[in-house]
């Protein structure tokens, strides 16, 4: 291209202009495409060369259609193109140019100026396209490659790809652009040296002024094997201190740190990033070092290292800085500011060092990243550089101001790790020393385990135990407590089953009976109440010595005043037509226990009726007033459930077994009985609970005088109160004379030998020393004292017979899930079986029968003082 053009187009003269300021920018939109377009898909791919290698990689006869289309590059008919590669001026098309057969990052490839490269330039061996018609006699495409002049042609070729690849008209393009783009000016040559050639062609373009200076940088591409700075100097004719930093570059740098610096150059600028005289003082140098004057005792610190970790921290430093400072405060790099930044960074790495031999591995990663951050702000400059000029090496992480926290923080943890290693050991030895213990011990317990009663034994003895209870509850229920049961709406008349009971009694005296008809609550069958009342009237007409205690309904939410005396007189016309004697009334003084509810309204004077065939033949003075009683708290009556509490009817009907008890001993008062003379309650229509059983049954058991047998009429649904009963006979047996003893009287037995336990008075016993080797609280206190618990279990500390015998705590519940053996023949347990051999071949299953019948006579809890804790499977 002419020298004019090229200068208007973007030479130093528009340097600082920008794009859209040019007011040809504006005249022309495609400039603004093209030039997004490059920013877009050109730049991303990293530059114009990289661009054209990727799309037109085959470089073949397809790819070179961006620079052969005619109407792009239509010839000059006013010029004569060259027609063969010569040296000195000529005037080629754009398809000449190969970008892709020289590498600009090779020696001697200065991008300037256009010239025949040697070979030895050549990135591949050069293939030349067959020649297209309408240029046959010029040389074939891609022929010329360039050293000076390589980025101008590339960006030529990259514009022509974006005029193709945006499908711009070519007619819309200036004329200028047209003219400048079809011709290409170039100045070929051909030289027996790489030096001889980079002299001759940078004379020829450095002189035009079109570029800035040359810099150190840009004769690392141009040398060969200068011995001194001087000899640079003058085959290059630059000054001393440029000189000195290409030979720097070339030989004493780094090749990694001088690619470094270079790239740092090319985005920042050097004159702007940094002066030729910190390159060419050799900061940058192998084995400079910063170390001297005042910080001479820490020259080998601060010297450059095959590793260059100063180095390369400096030049990150630099350009940190660099680019943190805003366009206006910046200034390059000199000597003497590299010099200190050379001397803190050489410090910083040296006390880092220092903090890696401290600081375990797994935090110094932590601490690394957050002072090399606060170190590249420049924040720890000052503590550095005063750290090297008060202390001597290697001195230690106490001097860094920015350090010292670290180092308190880093001892800090040290003695934490040291507390928890030395915590781990005692805890490994805790650990240890518990499991030794915990063996023993547990060998102590299995020898003493030989000691105890065999648990098979003692299953054997409490199902004895068991078997005797039932047969004395059953016993003492046929004596002093029988039940009839009717269906719920039956009239059955019991008169025959009371006589047998009273037979059965075995008097020679006489037998008082007191029936007792509880009314409180009229029962909706009207002949139940009928029955009860005939069966009333036969117990009376037996004799003066029978008595009948009526209680008579009461006011209840649950009824009316009006069924109230209906109900009463029902009862009282009853006996009236029976010529029954009623005149005797009965007043029963109820009232509310003192901690009831506020709502609760029970207390009342409830009528009752003494009833006999005839008051003044009669053997029994009924009581006039019975009380005042209190009648028991609902949340205590039986059956009480929070859930579904009792309605108005069962409030009124349960009064509570000490009232019924009360009424019992208001009426034994009044009759005179002998020796041989007994009394018996018979009970009609009980009430839900049958308190009057439970009264008798609690008087009998309490061997209260007079004495009291029971016998009363009950529905099925009240079968629960004969369990209740039962169960309550079986607790005074359980814990009266007539039982056998809970604990059994063992055989001594010798010491035995143990290894921690002790061996005391019959007993063993856990060592003081064993309770208190681990501190209270901890886990391994809370495994010894289990092991103490379970001794103690089997141990307990109170014992009946021979002292060196326990009596295992196991034993002091007869029922704890054994099998009723009543009936049974007890299989010996401790009897060995020998089982007879039978092959698999000879074993045949009967097949059982469809149907079968488990009977479970009863299934309880464990609670010894429930009565059939076992049950019988039959077949």
């Amino acid at each position: 291209m002419p020298p004019a053009k090229r200068k208007s187009a973007g030479g130093a003269g528009s340097k600082n202009k920008s794009l859209k300021s040019n007011p040809a920018v504006s005249q022309h939109p495609h400039i603004a495409q093209i030039t997004d377009w490059l920013r877009d898909t050109v730049l991303t791919s990293g530059g114009p060369d990289r661009h054209l290698n990727a799309k037109y990689a085959t470089k073949d006869r397809v790819s070179s259609e961006i620079l052969l289309n005619k109407r792009f590059f239509t010839c000059n008919a006013r010029v004569s193109y060259c027609r063969e590669i010569c040296a000195g001026p000529q005037l080629l098309r754009p398809y000449h140019l190969c970008w892709f057969r020289t590498d600009p990052s090779l020696p001697g490839v200065e991008a300037l100026a256009v010239t025949q490269p040697d070979s030895a330039f050549l990135e591949s061996k050069y293939t030349a396209l067959p020649p297209l018609d309408d240029a046959c006699d010029l040389p074939p495409p891609f022929s010329v490659g360039f050293v000076k002049g390589w980025r101008r042609s590339v960006t030529c070729l990259v514009v022509a790809d974006a005029i193709r690849a945006l499908d711009i008209d070519f007619a819309s393009l200036t004329r200028e652009y047209k003219e400048s783009m079809r011709t290409v000016h170039a100045t070929m040559g051909r030289y027996s040296h790489v030096s001889d050639q980079v002299l001759a062609t940078r004379g020829i373009t450095a002189s035009a002024g079109l570029r800035r200076p040359p810099n150190a940088f840009n004769f690392l591409r141009q040398h060969e094997a200068w011995e001194s700075a001087g000899q640079v100097a003058k085959a290059f004719a630059i000054g001393r201190l440029e000189a000195a930093a290409v030979l720097n570059l070339t030989q004493n740098i780094r090749h990694e740190m001088v690619v470094r610096l270079r790239d740092a150059v090319r985005l920042r600028g050097m004159r702007a990033f940094c002066t030729h005289e910190c390159i060419a003082k050799e900061v940058f140098n192998l084995l400079f070092t910063s170390g001297t004057g005042a910080l001479e005792p820490w020259a080998g610190q601060l010297a450059n290292r095959e590793d260059n970790a100063i180095v390369s921290l400096m030049i990150d430093r630099m350009c940190g800085d660099f680019d943190r400072l805003p366009v206006a405060l910046r200034k390059p790099w000199g000597f003497k500011d590299t010099v200190v930044l050379h001397s803190a960074c050489g410090g910083f790495l040296h006390f880092m060092r220092l903090l890696r031999e401290k600081v375990p591995a797994t935090e110094f990663a932590k601490f690394e990243k957050t002072m090399t951050d606060q170190f590249m702000l420049g924040v720890l400059d000052p503590d550095i550089l005063h750290a090297l000029d008060a202390t001597a090496p290697p001195s230690s992480l106490d001097a860094v101001g920015f350090l010292r926290n670290v180092a308190v923080e880093i001892d800090k943890q040290l003695a934490r790790e040291l507390e928890e290693k030395d915590r781990e050991l005692a805890e490994r030895v805790a650990e240890a020393t518990l499991a030794q213990l915990k063996s023993q011990i547990i060998t102590d317990m299995e020898i003493l385990k030989q000691l105890l009663p065999s648990p098979d034994k003692e299953a054997h003895e409490a199902s004895l135990d068991i078997k005797k209870g039932q047969e004395y509850v059953k016993n003492w229920m046929e004596k002093n407590c029988k039940f009839s049961i009717v269906a719920e709406n039956s009239m059955a008349n019991p008169v025959r089953d009371f006589s047998k009971f009273t037979s059965d009694q075995q008097t020679t005296g006489m037998m008082y009976t007191l029936a007792v008809l509880d009314a409180t609550v009229f029962p909706a069958n009207g002949m139940v109440m009928k029955s009860a009342l005939e069966t009333l009237g036969l117990v009376l007409n037996l004799g003066p010595q029978n008595l009948g205690h009526i209680q008579l309904p009461i006011s209840q939410s649950n009824t009316t005043s009006g069924a109230m005396v209906k109900h009463r007189r029902t009862i009282e016309d009853f006996f009236l037509s029976n010529a029954i004697d009623i005149s005797q009334p009965v007043g029963l003084h109820l009232r509310k226990p003192a901690d009831a509810h506020a709502s609760d309204r029970r207390g009342c004077l409830q009528g009752c009726l003494a009833v006999c065939q005839d008051s003044k033949k009669s053997s029994w003075i009924p009581p006039v007033l019975i009380g005042p009683l209190d009648l028991v708290k609902v949340s205590d009556m039986i059956g009480y459930d929070a859930d579904q509490r009792p309605g108005a009817s069962a409030r009124a009907e349960q009064k509570g077994v000490a009232v019924h008890a009360a009424i019992l001993e208001a009426y034994a008062r009044g009759v005179e009985l002998s020796a041989d003379d007994k009394l018996v309650c018979f009970d009609l229509l009980p009430n839900r609970y049958a308190e009057f059983a439970r009264a008798v049954v609690q008087r009998r058991l309490e061997r209260r005088q007079p004495e009291f047998a029971y016998f009363g009429v009950i529905r099925e649904n009240q079968r629960d109160t004969i369990i209740a009963l039962e169960e309550q006979v079986f607790n005074a047996w359980d814990n009266g004379p007539e039982a056998p003893p809970k604990t059994r009287t063992r055989d001594a037995a010798g010491t035995p030998n143990l290894k921690i336990l002790i061996w005391n008075d019959g007993a063993p016993k856990f060592p003081d020393h064993v309770l208190t080797k681990f501190p209270e609280g901890t886990s391994h206190n809370a495994e010894i004292k289990k092991l103490q618990a379970e001794l103690e279990s089997d141990w307990p500390a109170t014992r009946t017979g021979v002292p060196s015998n326990p009596a295992p705590s196991r034993t002091q519940s007869r029922a704890t899930g054994l099998p009723d053996f009543t009936g049974e023949d007890v299989l010996e347990i401790s009897r060995e079986v020998d089982l007879a051999k039978l092959s698999a071949d000879d074993f045949n299953v009967e097949q059982l029968p469809d149907l079968f019948i488990v009977n479970l006579i009863q299934f309880r809890n464990s609670q010894r003082t429930q009565l059939f804790p076992g049950y019988h499977v039959r077949f």
